[in-house]
């Protein structure tokens, strides 16, 4: 059985690998994830932090991102959609943030002003058409301090807090853009999810309704000189330890158990509560 150290590190390594360049880059990699389902494809993935690392950061960014370079040390932010920011110097609540130009969604559309308005609508707009309250309710918890934002030219942007916050960049990773072009093809986010569109490294070729996904790489990184270290990624989701230390090994995995509401004696069901994405 793996120890818990041990996914620890396997984890840190995954998302190292899809950070940093490579001259061996091909081939498969394979990852078994440490959840009870595929997180969902929307850009605001769901089954918490495992979700953002497997089916967050590799199909999408934010206008900042954790700087993943090296792994001896603790992560930094790093410029990601937009290529710098600053405090209004007229008013510390005020941040601006630069977009980066060239930038575009795997389904060719461009990333701009527009673009990042409309994600921000769907996390804090409740009466936009493409507001997401399963995304907008993550989004708001993570990120409580959007108090206003708006467009100032076609690539930048301001976003206002209740105070002045120094450190509000640093929880902008948590806070991925998806293609608005996309979401308007499709209809919907359970449409979305299933023909995804982000900007990031990794583009999700057969996302499904549970156990496993598979993406490909992708040229429309808005990070320069960050590529994946693999042609492709296949994630299967594992709750059990056990499943997940013979997957890791190689083992064929067999069926993953589907959901059961089964309870000892004398307890009481839990509450469940339905989501869409």
């Amino acid at each position: 059985m793996l120890s818990s150290r041990t996914t620890q590190v396997c984890v840190a390594t995954l998302t190292l690998g899809l950070a940093a360049g490579s001259a061996l880059a091909g081939g498969t990699l394979r990852i078994a994830m440490t959840a009870s389902d595929v997180p969902t494809t929307t850009g605001a993935p769901d089954n918490g932090y495992e979700g953002v690392r497997f089916l967050g950061y590799p199909v999408y960014e934010g206008l900042v991102l954790w700087d993943l370079k090296s792994a001896d040390k603790l992560a930094d932010i790093r410029p990601g959609l937009a290529e710098r920011w600053e405090q209004d110097p007229n008013d510390k609540a005020k941040w601006i943030f630069h977009l980066r130009k060239g930038v575009k969604f795997h389904d060719g559309r461009e990333f701009n002003a527009d673009a990042a308005i409309w994600n921000l609508d769907r996390y804090y707009k409740k009466d936009a058409k493409q507001f997401d309250p399963p995304g907008g309710a993550v989004a708001q918890a993570r990120n409580p301090f959007v108090a206003g934002y708006r467009k100032i030219d076609d690539y930048t942007i301001e976003i206002t807090n209740p105070r002045p916050l120094s450190y509000f960049p640093n929880m902008l990773p948590y806070m991925l853009y998806s293609s608005p072009a996309q979401f308007e093809k499709t209809g919907s986010w359970a449409e979305f999810a299933k023909s995804p569109s982000g900007t990031g490294p990794r583009s999700p070729r057969k996302p499904t309704a549970s156990i496993r996904s598979s993406a490909g790489s992708s040229p429309t990184t808005s990070a320069p000189g960050l590529a994946p270290t693999s042609s492709r990624t296949s994630s299967r989701s594992t709750a059990e330890a056990v499943s997940r230390s013979g997957r890791y090994r190689g083992v064929p995995p067999g069926p993953s158990p589907a959901p059961t509401n089964r309870r000892r004696p004398g307890t009481t069901p839990a509450s469940t509560t339905p989501t869409s994405s």
